[in-house]
């Protein structure tokens, strides 16, 4: 199983991004003390929708997805941390 722990920021950031390189199931973990937000895209531009009409990964919650290839999960919160689990 393989880890990638993410440096979250109150925007997203490219630095709190994870990019599926197959198609894969993972496990979205809010490894920190506040709560996150998280959307997916299709390539690296920046999401459109705000931070705050994101939908909502409590504190210490965990949420399982399957991510396609190429796509990507952005990750953002008030300075936290965010683990992504393969």
């Amino acid at each position: 199983m393989t880890t990638t722990v993410l440096d979250v920021e109150q925007q997203w950031t490219t630095g709190a991004r994870y990019t599926a390189a197959a198609a894969v199931d993972v496990l979205l973990s809010n490894s920190g003390g506040v709560a996150l937000r998280f959307t997916l895209t299709e390539d690296d531009t920046i999401p459109t929708i705000p931070v705050h009409d994101a939908p909502v990964l409590g504190i210490r919650g965990n949420i399982p997805m399957q991510l396609r290839l190429g796509e990507r999960l952005w990750i953002s919160g008030a300075d936290g941390k965010a683990t992504v689990l393969e």
